[in-house]
């Protein structure tokens, strides 16, 4: 919420100067006058905030259509790993749309999936388990609970945790 209200603000003062700009001329005037009147120092005058703003935007992920997310994988069906902000905000969603999604666990570290079932653990030592045909989230688990509902669920036993959200692919 934080950074959404950073992003308006600036956004708004970003508008609010190029409107000033606009309006009067480089030395403050209302209207046409001196410099103003030069053709190099209005371009200079509208160029400026309009380099401004686009590289404000693509610097600081400010455009509507960027969520500004720090990591995302998708897995299986309609479901993600998203963190906004860092990855310590991970979280398994499910996509509604292109731009939003609902979360269905939050705060997981590890994880692992098939077309069958997404497996999960947070950082508090809790296990989940998604059905993924069903939707159905089984957790938070303790170590003996997940392991008792993998058998019971048919989980397959080379399922296991692939990914971790505080590791880089690239590493």
């Amino acid at each position: 919420m934080v950074k959404i209200l950073k992003m308006i603000t600036l956004n708004l003062l970003t508008i609010l100067t190029i409107f000033r700009v606009l309006r009067t001329g480089p030395a403050g005037e209302i209207g046409c006058h001196g410099a103003w009147d030069d053709r190099a120092g209005r371009v200079r005058s509208v160029l400026l905030p309009v380099v401004l703003l686009i590289g404000m935007g693509s610097c600081c992920c400010l455009w509507p259509w960027d969520i500004g997310l720090a990591y995302e994988d998708d897995l299986v069906a309609d479901y993600a790993v998203w963190a906004v902000d860092s990855r310590d905000s991970a979280a398994i969603v499910r996509k509604t749309s292109p731009r939003g999604a609902t979360s269905v666990i939050g705060g997981i570290s590890v994880y692992g999936w098939n077309n069958d079932f997404i497996l999960a653990k947070t950082d508090f030592r809790t296990w989940y388990i998604i059905e993924v045909a069903g939707g159905k989230v089984h957790g938070p688990l303790t170590r003996e609970q997940y392991a008792e509902l993998r058998e019971t669920l048919g989980v397959p036993p080379d399922l296991t945790f692939t990914r971790n959200v505080f590791v880089s692919d690239e590493d």
